[in-house]
């Protein structure tokens, strides 16, 4: 769903997805199971001013958690000593943490005598500097016989600057 509103120089929008992916494995146990990518529930917003050759954006994005695997037990298996494993409850049978960022860009534009377009922006993003786990998964410290949990987060606060020459 998307909802777009335009007044004089000032465009908002939102959107929503709801998103259910299943994998089907039919030799599986259990045989239906979430998606690796799947978002249930999405919502992103956006306020843009323009006027003249100025632009200010402000955007934010929210999500519910992407599937993951834990594991059934903080004990490694009796496998071999030199390759101990991980028993795995079922398939994706957790989310991580809801997602959510704050982005900033403005740019502003102008056009010089002999004809050349130039374009100055700057933009932050992760405004707030959340800390937003994107993945995780499970490694075993073969010394210790302890199970790691590794996340791998987005960004944080990211600014950028650009400058655009076009002839």
């Amino acid at each position: 769903m998307l909802v777009q509103k335009k007044i004089n120089h000032f465009i908002t929008w939102m959107s929503y997805s709801f998103n259910t992916n299943n994998y089907y494995f039919q030799e599986n146990t259990p045989a239906v199971f979430p998606n690796n990518f799947e978002l249930e529930h999405i919502v992103s917003w956006a306020g843009i001013y323009e006027k003249n050759n100025f632009k200010i954006a402000l955007g934010s994005k929210w999500h519910s958690g992407k599937p993951i695997t834990n594991p059934s037990t903080k004990e490694i298996s009796n496998g071999t000593t030199l390759n101990p494993s991980i028993k795995y409850n079922s398939p994706n049978n957790s989310n991580l943490d809801s997602f959510f960022q704050v982005n900033f860009s403005t740019t502003y534009k102008w056009k010089s005598s002999t004809g050349i377009n130039y374009k100055i922006g700057f933009s932050v993003l992760n405004v707030l500097n959340k800390s937003n786990i994107v993945n995780r998964y499970y490694t075993v410290d073969a010394a210790s016989k302890d199970i790691n949990e590794v996340n791998s987060f987005a960004l944080g606060r990211t600014p950028n600057l650009s400058f655009r020459v076009e002839f």
